[in-house]
């Protein structure tokens, strides 16, 4: 009987082992992947600001699927000199991880 029950906690804590480093597999899986994404939109509306001469009618707030979740994201782009010659950008991502709310923020400052 006391080998059962040291191979049962044995099991126990294997299993618990094993879903813990799953959940931080997902956690760091979705971050790489939502690291990207703002890497493009950065790209995106550097390209937009230089090339184009302004920001135009794109979105500044959605939502996007990175596998099975949801994340939305809010862009915002901020003069910082009275010629505008130089951008403040501001994206954030967040997404709902259990119980507790993941944010990502990147800040870039962009010159034209």
């Amino acid at each position: 009987m006391v080998a059962v029950a040291i191979l049962s906690l044995g099991v126990v804590l294997i299993y618990r082992t094993f879903l813990t480093s799953l959940a931080t597999f997902k956690y760091y899986s979705t971050n790489l992947q939502a690291q990207c994404w703002m890497g493009e939109k950065i790209w995106e509306v550097e390209d937009s600001l230089l090339y184009r001469k302004g920001l135009g009618a794109g979105k500044r707030s959605g939502n996007l699927f990175l596998g099975n979740r949801k994340i939305a994201w809010r862009i915002s782009v901020d003069s910082i000199s009275p010629t505008e010659e130089f951008y403040q950008l501001d994206l954030t991502l967040f997404w709902q991880e259990n119980n507790r709310r993941i944010t990502i923020s990147r800040t870039t400052y962009i010159g034209i």
